[in-house]
Parts: structure tokens; sequence; C-alpha cells
């Protein structure tokens, strides 16, 4: 299950067409072919399907990490290349893979320092975001001694950490 929350602005993607390679590369297939949705302010998108459906292509076309063959996405009215887009979303892949040698606030704070110069504002941001999801107290802890649900919610802070206008979890 692919979901999609849209908080303040709203997604188009309109006649989306993306072919890509078989796992023997010799030969294309269909990934996605002719998906337009628009997705409004405030609205929460569910996308569900089976194995190899294209839903996860479908989320990397939204953070243009694929490109698509025919079409055009375009996210708060822009295309998907404009790299000032990519500072409005927020991504939680289906297996984030944890540097476990940092602490969760280390892990947060490099992710963070992408998006905020302000040293000050990032640090309100981290501290914020580490209180919400309740990991304040283990902040200095190494991610490697987390729980499975620590991990989970530090997962979720992080696609949070940008106060992103677009959450996308796969």
């Amino acid at each position: 299950m692919v979901y999609i929350f849209l908080l303040n602005q709203h997604v188009l993607l309109h006649q989306i067409k993306i072919k890509v390679y078989k796992h023997n590369r010799k030969e294309y297939i269909t990934a996605l072919d002719d998906i337009s949705i628009e997705v409004e302010k405030g609205e929460i998108f569910g996308l569900s399907g089976p194995n190899g459906a294209g839903k996860s292509t479908f989320i990397k076309t939204l953070l243009g990490i694929v490109l698509p063959n025919g079409g055009s996405v375009k996210l708060f009215g822009q295309d998907i290349n404009n790299p000032s887009i990519k500072k409005k979303i927020g991504y939680l892949p289906e297996n984030l893979i944890y540097p476990d040698f940092l602490t969760g606030k280390q892990f947060l704070t490099y992710y963070v320092s992408m998006c905020l110069q302000d040293r000050s504002a990032l640090e309100k941001r981290i501290n914020f975001i580490l209180e919400k999801f309740n990991i304040k107290d283990y902040e200095n802890k190494k991610i490697r001694n987390y729980s499975k649900g620590m991990k989970q919610q530090l997962g979720i802070a992080h696609s949070l950490i940008n106060d992103p206008a677009l959450i996308l979890l796969d």
C-alpha cells in the first residue's frame, strides 16, 4: 500500500507512461501506462495493488527518481525536475536502511541540514520532532540499539523533519 498525504498544495500527474527494463535487461516492460491523477489540498490518497503493479515506480516518479517516457508530472504546479520541489516532499521508503552507527539526533540532523540552513531553526525543528515522536529521551542513543518500534518512529520523524507539504509513504 502506498499513501500520499497532501498537506497544503495539490499534485497533478497527467497521462504518465513509464517503461522499465525487465530483470534480464534486454527488453522493456510498461510499468505505468496512461496514469492521470489529481490530489487536492488536505486529501489522503491511497494506492493499492498486487506486487509488481507499479506502486513503487509511481512513488519514484513523484520523487523524480524515475522519469516518465511520456506525459508530465507536476507537484505544486511545477515540473518535478525543479529542485525546489524536493524540499517540499517528505518520503518514507518501504525499507529504510538506517546508519546504525549514528544516534537518532545525528540521523535527523543530517537530513534536516539539507533543507534548513539556519542553525537555530534546525535545532528547533529537530527538538520538536524528537518530542513529538517520543524519542527525545533516546536522542543520543545509537540507532543500532533502538527497538523496531523506535526505528519506525524515527522513520516517520525523518519523513516529517523538513515540514513537508507532501508526504509519501511506500
